[in-house]
């Protein structure tokens, strides 16, 4: 398993680039842009901020989803963490691991895994 997800660290930041509140620019009434989308408009800037990832990452990405295409993987990909964010099923500790310190995050993985 760690194979797959070696390179999964550095796509979770990418995607949620702006999906949360700026706290340390002024508090909650300073959100990011991404608050004032519709959910279409905010699954669309996600899925295309998926381009911008690695080639390994997002295969790491499409084996842990069990999808076989990036045109698959990037929506399901956003839907589901963003779901499981929402639902409190992984919070921000989850979405920072990696093959060293920091320990690979079961948590995360059956997000990705559950529809």
């Amino acid at each position: 398993m760690r194979k797959i997800v070696s390179g999964f660290l550095v796509l979770v930041p990418v995607l949620l680039a702006g999906c949360v509140t700026n706290e340390g620019a002024g508090g909650a009434d300073r959100a990011s842009p991404a608050s004032t989308q519709t959910p279409a408009e905010a699954l669309a800037a996600c899925v295309e901020r998926t381009k911008t990832i690695s080639p390994s990452a997002m295969q790491s990405a499409r084996q842990i989803m069990r999808v076989k295409t990036n045109e698959e993987a990037a929506p399901l990909l956003c839907t589901r963490l963003t779901k499981a964010l929402a639902e409190g099923r992984i919070d921000h500790r989850d979405l920072k691991w990696d093959d060293g310190p920091n320990p690979q995050s079961k948590r995360l993985i059956r997000a990705l895994q559950t529809p």
